[in-house]
């Protein structure tokens, strides 16, 4: 399913058919040989649109002396390029790291893959076991997301973000991108202005390059209540593609999403569907098998997506980069105001302080690994004043919104079109102010459509300091311009021995009342059971060194009645019922 490189100098009966140079072996994801050019996820490279399930030469997508840091400095979206011949290999992640390379590293053998089950299943046919890294699940509850702990497996790593590889017949050459180092340095001489016009530049491209091309099935756009997918939609109508595309919003009927969503398909005359692009044909009987499906998709990094799903050429777009373009941990916290690392590490995790679910034990260690990333950061050239939204571009969006682009991509190609290193670097020199009241978002759709920066959203988006600082800010109201045109897609029925309790009354005002997911309200009596019989299973020592035994008793033998709480029991569930249970 995913291109893996070996590096050893030993020798593997195994690998001589795979050899494309010496002491390099390499094993294409459609199981052809010497391919030379491979692409794993989907994205823009060299202003095309590359899918997974395609197969290129690299003189469809490169010239014959193409700038390796060029070409990735200009990738957008979760993609990873292998680019091979009998001198040299290079593999290019896309230079966030959403399609993160993971490697395993011995001094006899070095394996590469975006996938690490495809990592693991090699060097087990060599006769090389790995185990499951405890630590990174501990992060995973933590935080939602793993990442200081690079894999959820041992002595597998993650390539950094602006790096590249290079392997010749003796060494693997690990890289930092010089051109994007240098964007870094110069970004404090880049005004306001000129990084809304680069964001505005990026935007659009990204957006023609996209709907230019040409797929089998159909292309798809996420619209919702928020900021991000109203910022597709503005570039979609200021480059006249908006019926390239059916606009899907998973919200309930009556839930403001959803209400905002017709709303704006009303007004604009956009084609509404209940079909997300990725058609489920299986769907699991139980929440454990649910859990078990998508952790087994990942090798544990993350949950993600029921992994069955038809491949229909679809392109579907997503907002999840927004993110990057606006305060997510500096919002509510000045660097500045910290007295230390472990002060940030209290304020930004409810559950690593003093009455959180974690060990100081634990915690110790968290903090350290987490001062090593920020240090990164600083030493990279990025200003102290963002330098917590630095920590969500090196580690939780690419563990998390990068990951759930990579993996459904194997399917269908998702697609950010909001997706910039430059927008991604230079959010973090603009102003904490205007980052904190997320001014870029604002201004651009201001730039692709005025009318989406006065029509309703969700909930109240725009600001006082918003306001007093521009002219003429004001409010509108939808228009029903258009009779809204409606695709209901039948879907694959659920099981018949599906054991999940159905939703009632009482669970739906309890998660109104929580504001919290009315699956997690169904299923916490049945985590908080199955989590009291694998916690027997699991290492006593591993949870003592790292969990608090009241913390634990208290979600597991108590009502939750706090969104927090039950969110930490989600985590912890899903997280344990992996490491104790791989395959169902």
């Amino acid at each position: 399913m995913f291109t893996t490189l070996v590096h050893t100098k030993q020798h593997y009966d195994l690998l001589t058919d795979y050899k494309v140079m010496d002491n390099t072996y390499i094993i294409s994801k459609n199981q052809q040989k010497f391919n030379g050019f491979e692409v794993n996820g989907s994205g823009i490279v060299n202003d095309k649109f590359l899918k997974h399930n395609q197969s290129y030469s690299k003189n469809d997508v490169l010239s014959q002396s193409f700038d390796i840091e060029e070409i990735q400095f200009k990738m957008k979206g979760s993609v990873c390029l292998f680019i091979y011949d009998e001198n040299e290999t290079v593999i290019i992640p896309d230079p966030l790291g959403g399609a993160i390379l993971f490697y395993y590293d011995s001094p006899g053998i070095k394996v590469f893959s975006n996938s690490i089950d495809n990592i693991i299943s090699i060097l087990s046919e060599l006769g090389i076991e790995v185990e499951k890294d405890f630590s990174y699940f501990l992060e995973n509850i933590a935080t939602g997301n793993g990442g200081l702990t690079q894999s959820p497996f041992k002595n597998i790593y993650a390539l950094k973000q602006f790096s590249f590889l290079r392997i010749d017949k003796e060494k693997v050459h690990f890289t930092i991108n010089k051109k994007i180092k240098e964007y870094i340095k110069n970004a404090n001489t880049r005004n306001y202005d000129e990084v809304l016009n680069i964001a505005l530049h990026e935007i659009k491209s990204n957006l023609d390059i996209v709907s230019s091309h040409n797929n089998i099935g159909n292309k798809y756009s996420h619209l919702t209540g928020g900021f991000d997918s109203r910022l597709i939609l503005s570039g979609l109508l200021a480059i006249d593609k908006k019926n390239e595309y059916r606009y899907f919003c998973s919200g309930s009927k009556g839930s403001p999403d959803k209400d905002i969503s017709i709303a704006l398909s009303k007004h604009f005359g956009l084609t509404q569907t209940n079909d997300s692009g990725q058609f489920i044909y299986k769907y699991p009987k139980s929440l454990k098998q649910e859990v078990i499906w998508s952790m087994n998709l990942t090798s544990g990094i993350i949950k993600t997506i029921n992994p069955n799903i038809e491949q229909r050429d679809n392109v579907i777009l997503s907002g999840g980069y927004g993110e990057l373009m606006r305060s997510f941990y500096t919002r509510d916290n000045n660097y500045y105001s910290f007295n230390s690392f472990e002060d940030i590490v209290d304020k930004l995790w409810k559950n690593l302080n003093s009455n959180g679910l974690f060990t100081s034990n634990f915690k110790m260690k968290f903090v350290e690994k987490f001062r090593n990333v920020i240090n990164d950061g600083l030493n990279l050239g990025f200003p102290e004043e963002s330098i917590l939204d630095y920590y969500y571009v090196a580690i939780r969006n690419r563990y998390f919104v990068g990951q759930i682009s990579f993996y459904s991509s194997v399917y269908n190609s998702r697609f950010d079109p909001l997706y910039s290193c430059k927008i991604a670097i230079d959010t973090l020199f603009i102003y904490r102010n205007e980052r904190n009241n997320n001014f870029l978002v604002l201004d651009l759709l201001k730039l692709l459509n005025e009318d989406l920066l006065y029509l309703p959203f969700d909930t109240p988006r725009i600001n006082n300091d918003y306001k007093n600082s521009r002219e003429n800010v004001k409010e509108i109201q939808f228009k029903d311009n258009y009779e809204i045109v409606y695709e209901n897609i039948n879907f694959a029925e659920k099981p018949d021995n599906n054991t999940r309790r159905q939703a009632n009354k009482l669970d739906r005002e309890k998660a109104n009342k929580m504001k919290a997911r009315l699956w997690q309200v169904v299923e916490m009596e049945n985590m908080q059971e199955s989590l009291i019989k694998i916690l027997g299973e699991v290492d006593s020592h591993e949870i003592k060194e790292n969990l608090r035994e009241e913390k634990i008793n208290n979600l597991l033998h108590q009502e939750i009645n706090n969104r927090p709480d039950l969110r930490t029991l989600n985590l912890l569930y899903s997280n344990l019922v992996w490491w104790i249970e791989k395959d169902e």
